[in-house]
């Protein structure tokens, strides 16, 4: 009986001991994809500076007007199209990340800064349908509210 009873108190150890280890890989792997994702965002905004570096035309609000009267796109609008859409899918991105949380989105960038000059690339993009397709519908909804300044 008392073998028994060693084998049952092992089992039981050896039960706990790998639920524990289980459960432990588990929070450091969420902590890890936590700290990757915050890391990929950091560098998709040093990616949006160099671009702004490179071509201080895309924050350029003389050139963002000039960019809303052309009908007809040249390379340069191009870019600024390209552009537009790097900096919407990082703020996507962040909005997931921070599960579409204004506030804690703003810890990491003012995001009416990156919104308000390129709103109107944004309403009036050349396929709007698409725009509806390829980004969150809470996304969408939180780019409008920003860009009608129901949210500052």
């Amino acid at each position: 009986m008392k073998i028994e009873e060693k084998i049952t108190y092992a089992a039981i150890v050896a039960i706990l001991s790998m639920v524990v280890s289980g459960l432990t890989s588990i929070l450091i792997a969420i902590f890890n994809n936590k700290k990757s994702e915050e890391k990929a965002l950091r560098d998709s905004l040093t990616q949006i500076n160099q671009l702004n570096i490179q071509y201080p035309y895309l924050e350029n609000i003389e050139y963002i007007k000039k960019y809303s009267k052309t009908n007809k796109l040249k390379e340069i609008d191009m870019r600024y199209e390209s552009y537009c859409i790097i900096v919407f899918n990082y703020l996507e991105r962040l909005a997931k990340f921070c599960n579409f949380n204004f506030e804690k989105m703003e810890k990491y960038v003012h995001v009416p800064e990156l919104i308000l000059p390129h709103s109107f690339w944004w309403k009036n993009l050349l396929n709007t349908e698409f725009r509806q397709c390829g980004y969150d519908n809470k996304f969408i909804i939180l780019v409008d509210k920003i860009i009608k300044k129901e949210i500052r």
